[in-house]
């Protein structure tokens, strides 16, 4: 059975080929629907199905819009959204067909003006405010009615959808409970300090990997895309074929763990990523990772291509192109190190880091001490929203009085050995105003080997100089050196965990010198 149809099957969705189907009468997909927030200062697109042929109109206050519908139904027309506003207005759009008959007129209710952002990823971003901490006294105060979020249901598809569900929703406490956590979250902290409405729509599903997110076509030019097709096809034909001799397969059996909706290429893409695109955006926070996390090698370049590819189905005018993409660096998660040879996530967090620093606008929030060593879900959602909104703040509406990051490796620069004749490095950081430590001690989490290979050993006796930290090897150990931080899967608690902060109390990034 081929991937698509085997894709059909396990949904259980039936597949809405409507982009060959004619519309018959005026329709819109559901993230067009009341209580939305349009951006504001953009002629935002709106789109849908109607009579081939028949007239479209749209009118939001003093702006209007006319089109036309295709042979195959499809419209598009862009309207004037203005300035931000919080008083609820009606988006009025009617269809005129032949040109004789009465219009068909669709009124969307209580919509807003002011910044919309696009949430997804996988099951950290899904990670809903009644999940994180102190849920009750957060669900009480979630009193914010110019706070619209709009959560897409989890659908897969084969084929690019029209629409896929979901509905917008004011917070409140009677709403905020099952609203994505780090969506609401930044939501709360834009809104705050903007004053303007925010809407933020959610389209992520767990466990899912990030091929699942990327056109066929992006994902079949990209670095290791082709084989990871194969080697899901390969896994859907072995489930199927196994299935078809009758044998029950459990759930965490590996064959069907492998074949997992959300992680089959280009489902998710599909089915809820091409259902909400191209409704205006400012930009996009991204969680995801976990996923992928035994295929670092070629993350980075996935990741350059899911963008890319998101950017060019919005197809925002202008600047607008390239909207701001701010995903989270992988949180520390299972047991503290021990043994500073441990990879674990370290290659993945490297690829997010290479990705925001040399992918344009796009940017990194790092989680690594905010995690759980006993839960891949940690509860502290408040902590991550507020750092994507810090980076909102300085990167995307331009306050650069806000620090937006923690310490960030600049150059390792080689010194003399130290009067015991330990050899040292001196590691340079930017942002690193204020460099100091948690806790008052020693910076801790970093490791050092020569710089010809070798095993990794804890350093010894490491200081903070100004904005540098000079790093020392233990006697057996001679330099030049190669330095890494905060590696491995969990590298923020036990008695090697990370206490390196700037002046705003965030922390180092993970870096090493290593290739």
């Amino acid at each position: 059975m081929s991937l698509a149809r085997f894709a059909a099957r396990c949904s259980g969705t039936l597949l809405m080929l409507s982009l060959a189907m004619p519309a018959a009468a005026l329709e819109l997909p559901e993230i067009i629907s009341d209580h939305m927030v349009l951006q504001r200062h953009r002629a935002v697109p709106l789109w849908g199905k109607a009579a081939p042929g028949s007239t479209i109109n749209a009118t939001f206050g003093e702006a209007t819009a006319t089109t036309t519908a295709n042979a195959q139904g499809r419209w598009q027309l862009h309207i004037e959204t203005g300035p931000a506003s919080a008083i609820g207005r009606t988006l009025r759009i009617s269809e005129i067909a032949d040109g004789t008959a009465e219009p068909k007129t669709v009124e969307i209710q209580d919509v807003l003006v002011g910044e919309v952002w696009h949430a997804s990823g996988q099951s950290n971003m899904r990670w809903t405010v009644r999940q994180s901490l102190n849920a009750q006294a957060e669900i009480a105060a979630a009193d914010f009615p110019a706070i619209r979020v709009f959560t897409h249901p989890l659908v897969d598809a084969a084929e690019p959808r029209f629409t896929s569900g979901g509905a917008w929703e004011a917070a409140s406490p009677d709403t905020a409970a099952d609203f994505s956590a780090v969506a609401f979250f930044l939501a709360r902290d834009l809104h705050r300090t903007l004053d303007v409405p925010v809407g933020v729509y959610v389209t992520p599903w767990g466990g899912a990997a990030a091929e699942a997110y990327v056109s066929p076509k992006s994902l079949a030019d990209t670095p290791g895309g082709p084989e990871y097709v194969a080697f899901m096809q390969a896994a859907v034909d072995r489930l199927e074929a196994d299935l078809a001799t009758g044998e029950d397969i459990p759930d965490q059996d590996p064959r069907n763990i492998e074949a997992r909706t959300q992680k089959r290429p280009s489902l998710l893409y599909h089915g809820m990523i091409h259902p909400v695109a191209p409704f205006a955006k400012r930009g996009v926070i991204w969680y995801q990772g976990e996923g992928n996390g035994d295929r670092a090698d070629t993350y980075d370049a996935l990741m350059r291509t899911l963008i890319e590819d998101w950017r060019t189905l919005w197809d925002q005018p202008g600047a607008a192109r390239d909207f701001p993409f701010l995903a989270v660096q992988l949180a520390n998660y299972r047991d503290p190190i021990e043994d500073p040879n441990a990879a674990g996530w370290g290659n993945v967090r490297n690829a997010q880091l290479q990705t925001a620093l040399h992918h344009p606008h796009t940017y990194l929030a790092t989680a690594i001490d905010v995690g759980e060593a006993d839960d891949i879900h940690p509860a502290n959602k408040q902590e991550v929203g507020r750092r994507l909104a810090l980076i909102a703040k300085h990167r995307v509406y331009g306050d650069t009085s806000v620090v937006d990051r923690g310490p960030l490796f600049a150059s390792a620069t080689p010194l003399d050995p130290d009067a015991a004749g330990h050899a040292r490095v001196r590691i340079a950081l930017t942002d690193a105003a204020g460099l100091t430590t948690t806790d008052g001690q020693p910076p801790r989490g970093f490791a050092v080997r020569p710089a010809d290979g070798g095993r990794w050993v804890w350093a010894e006796n490491t200081a903070i100089d100004g904005t540098s930290v000079v790093v020392r090897a233990p006697a057996d150990i001679q330099g030049p050196l190669d330095v890494r931080y905060a590696w491995g899967m969990n590298p923020a608690d036990g008695p090697h965990g990370i206490n390196l902060v700037n002046a705003a109390g965030l922390p180092a990034f993970p870096f090493t010198t290593a290739d």
